[in-house]
């Protein structure tokens, strides 16, 4: 398992964002949330067979039992089910072969990472999520073969999207286009366009198959 993972994504718990650095698994695991983050071997019974288990919380930077005080059953599922959400939207980003996307993820990477740096940079990352978001909405157009110029921006790219598909993602756009006007860019403005350009490709390019090999299981610890 690599501590360096294969990507990043920002988790909300107890209404604050963390940057969660998925490991890299290459067998069957049981994913589960556990507000003990005591590091240490879990296993998993399910049909006579025992397999690995991992605790999402271990993944979680700068995480602290503070944070996660009263968190109840309901909150458990909720952040477990986010976790998921992420997981399996970064590994579809990262599996899609079309340019525009594969160049995409260099632009998603800086996004998150200049939230979390030491000296953050609101404003690099927001302007690394818009041009994430403007690559996903150009790899949609070529995929539907709709005209469109290298130089367009976000607003332009979006209007120029199918009726249908545009109806989707129009009250996504302005979470990532921040409004100039509204001074300069903050930390929830940069974690709300990370999270919304993911929400884009997601409208875009949706998952139409009923199940996977080899996924995970998942489970709250009691």
């Amino acid at each position: 398992m690599s501590e360096s993972g294969y990507g990043s994504y920002i988790l909300i718990i107890n209404d604050e964002p963390f940057q969660v650095v998925y490991p890299d698994e290459g067998r069957i695991v049981n994913q589960a949330i556990d507000t003990d983050l005591t590091r240490k071997e879990r296993w998993y019974k399910i049909n006579g067979r025992e397999i690995p288990e991992i605790n999402i919380l271990w993944y979680v930077k700068g995480l602290t039992p503070e944070n996660l005080s009263n968190l109840d059953t309901g909150d458990q599922i909720r952040i477990l089910k986010d976790y998921l959400h992420g997981q399996k939207t970064i590994k579809a980003i990262k599996n899609n072969k079309d340019s525009y996307i594969t160049e995409a993820i260099n632009d998603y990477d800086t996004a998150v990472s200049n939230i979390f740096l030491e000296q953050p940079d609101f404003n690099v990352s927001c302007r690394a999520s818009v041009s994430f978001a403007c690559r996903i909405l150009k790899a949609k157009l070529r995929e539907d073969n709709k005209p469109f110029e290298e130089g367009d921006s976000l607003t332009e790219l979006a209007v120029k999207i199918a009726p249908a598909d545009f109806s989707e993602i129009e009250d996504i756009i302005p979470w990532i286009q921040k409004n100039p006007e509204s001074g300069e860019t903050a930390f929830d403005d940069a974690v709300n366009a990370v999270r919304s350009s993911l929400a884009l490709f997601v409208k875009l390019f949706p998952d139409e198959k009923d199940g996977k090999k080899n996924r995970a299981f998942m489970n709250v610890a009691p």
